[in-house]
């Protein structure tokens, strides 16, 4: 009997231990709370709604990425928000642990998805490229935050607060109808945005074209002459943080040759979340840039305010066609189907 009592109690104490050797994963239902506000709130605007607004046929994306200690991808949601003043909420269920949580922002069109996001399983992995290098303008402004979650028992909620992964560059054009001899007008640069990828703490190594033999070969921005609906124009280009970044405003005529307006210029520092204007009277050739602060920024509007005659040839007044700002095989017309 004894016997029998000494092998049962043996039979318990090993039950009993091999329960307390297992793992438990305790896992909680989290929401997480992202707010894209700061994507655009650095950004000055001239007038309200600029920025934080678009227009109907583009939508709002955020997506969330939570990757665990190993950087495998165990939660990726996202939604369709009308604006950045509205907040996104999600609900999932991770194990209590520690987390890399990445948010991103990013608008699209039927017609254009700007950034797409690639490889996306494990955070070594994963990439945002650039669909268009040159197309979009502010439509292309990529929001970004990576963030270490670690999640407790009595954690409920995460808040993330993505800021711009770049800078906007506003671009305003004078006097356009001036000349009648003028199909475009442009603005040409030797680096670009191209593509995001992260290291095992998801931060950001960003990987933006630069030129290898130095010319202006990436199109910012074009104004097509014949399609203008104003004397006065502007546009739009984002990039990421640049270091000596160099420009050239050029423009066209009937017979795809490029003319340079004004001098080759080099801003020596472009960072994430700056504004910049960079202008050019196309009848002048003036050209002027600084970081924009608001309508007061500008510094060529005042001088141009004078009326221009129109039907001139501007052929008559330019300089030698430009031999670096685009390649003989490289016209803003092709440019601007691309």
């Amino acid at each position: 009997m004894k016997k029998y009592i000494s092998l049962m109690a043996i039979a318990i104490v090993t039950v009993f231990a091999s329960c307390s050797n297992d793992d438990v994963t305790i896992s909680r239902g989290v929401t997480i709370k992202v707010n894209p506000a700061g994507v655009i709130s650095s950004f000055p605007e001239e007038w309200e709604g600029e920025l934080t607004t678009f227009d109907s046929s583009h939508k709002l994306r955020v997506r969330v990425l939570a990757y665990d200690q190993n950087g495998l991808l165990v939660l990726n949601e996202s939604n369709i928000l009308p604006n950045y003043k509205t907040e996104m909420s999600t609900s999932g269920v991770l194990a209590v642990g520690s987390y890399t949580v990445l948010a991103i922002t990013d608008l699209y069109s039927s017609e254009s998805e700007y950034w797409k996001l690639s490889n996306e399983k494990n955070i070594n992995t994963a990439t945002i490229s650039a669909e268009y290098v040159s197309l979009g303008g502010k439509n292309r402004l990529l929001g970004f935050c990576a963030q270490k979650v670690n999640i407790t028992e009595n954690t409920q909620s995460v808040t993330i607060s993505p800021t711009p992964a770049g800078a906007l560059l506003r671009m305003r054009y004078y006097n356009v109808l001036a000349f009648n001899d003028v199909k475009y007008f442009g603005l040409m640069t030797n680096r670009s945005s191209n593509a995001m990828s992260f290291d095992s703490n998801g931060n950001p190594n960003l990987q933006p074209y630069t030129s290898p033999d130095g010319t202006l070969d990436v199109l910012c921005s074009v104004i097509d002459v014949d399609n203008a609906e104003g004397n006065n124009l502007y546009s739009w280009y984002f990039l990421f943080p640049q270091e000596n970044i160099s420009f050239q405003f050029l423009w066209e005529d009937a017979n795809e040759i490029d003319y340079d307006m004004g001098d080759r210029f080099t801003i020596p520092s472009i960072k994430a979340g700056e504004e910049w204007l960079l202008e050019v009277d196309c009848y002048t050739d003036e050209v002027a840039y600084q970081k924009f602060t608001g309508a007061e920024s500008r510094q060529l509007e005042s001088k141009t305010s004078k009326t221009v005659p129109t039907m001139i040839k501007k052929v008559e007044q330019a300089k030698i066609p430009s031999m670096f700002s685009v390649g003989k095989s490289m016209k803003l017309k092709d440019l601007i189907q691309k």
